[in-house]
């Protein structure tokens, strides 16, 4: 009788490490951990434009490497003296009447770059606008998927497989992840 409950004990606690690596292990390495933020710096404003810089800042805070492209912003910001409405259809949302690039985004990384585990990358770009500007508002997104290695991949497609109801399939990657932020930059101008 001993050795039968031996026998249990050992299987039953197999299961339970195999178990554990399933909840703890594959599906954390699933799941992504990359933080993202906008962030706005005026440099110069002069009398006929300001110059900024506007960077995307990628933080990989997960255990693999993090594959990211197609960086982009959307900007569009409201000048002294334009009205202080709020946007067609949304609510609370404060109109910004202008943007930097109507209609299309300004691209900062197409081509895929990688950003290891515990870096932060940050992707800018230097912009010119009118020497009236007071708000800045920037959409940013950007593509990425989570790099694992072969056997982990397998090792989740037959024990880890992501709920269906929840609709979180990270396995192929994140399209359009975004942030957006707000930025007060002033103005020296009356107009």
């Amino acid at each position: 009788m001993g050795e039968v409950a031996t026998v249990i004990t050992a299987v039953v606690a197999l299961f339970a490490v195999c178990g554990g690596y399933v909840q703890f292990v594959l599906k954390r390495s699933l799941l992504p951990c990359v933080e993202f933020d906008v962030e706005f710096a005026l440099l110069h404003r002069g009398p006929s434009q300001a110059v900024g810089e506007v960077a995307c800042v990628v933080r990989n805070v997960g255990p693999n490497m993090a594959v990211v492209e197609n960086v982009r912003i959307r900007c569009r910001y409201r000048l002294a003296g334009d009205p202080e409405d709020r946007y067609p259809g949304e609510g609370a949302q404060p109109r910004f009447a202008h943007s930097l690039a109507p209609g299309d985004a300004i691209v900062l990384v197409e081509e895929r770059t990688f950003v290891q585990p515990a870096v932060a990358q940050r992707y800018g770009v230097p912009v010119a606008l009118p020497a009236a500007v007071q708000i800045v508002d920037i959409l940013g997104l950007f593509d990425y998927r989570i790099d694992l290695g072969k056997p982990t991949n397998l090792l989740i497609q037959l024990f880890a497989r992501p709920s269906k109801k929840l609709e979180l399939d990270w396995r192929n990657g994140i399209r359009d992840h975004t942030a957006r932020r707000t930025f007060f930059v002033g103005s020296d101008l009356d107009t």
